[in-house]
């Protein structure tokens, strides 16, 4: 399945796609406040907004948000 078009998120420069699964794309981005590179995860355009799985994309960046580990990308907030 071919990724969705990249996002435009104020305050990241999106780069390459570097994972996909059943419920969205990551891509690699720069923060350009921090200038740090990060993960970027966004849902399938398929899955509706309002959708159980659209809940199930933001509790989990809610839950692993407060984690700190250098294999977990910290959670900054969802741009909507």
């Amino acid at each position: 399945m071919q990724p969705p078009p990249k996002p435009a998120i104020e305050g990241f420069t999106i780069g390459d796609v570097i994972g996909r699964g059943g419920m969205g794309v990551v891509y690699r981005a720069r923060e350009t406040s921090l200038n740090r590179e990060v993960a970027i995860k966004t849902l399938w355009p398929r899955f509706d907004p309002a959708s159980s799985f659209a809940a199930r994309f933001a509790d989990e960046a809610r839950i692993t948000g407060p984690l700190q580990h250098p294999g977990i990308p910290p959670y900054t907030g969802n741009p909507s």
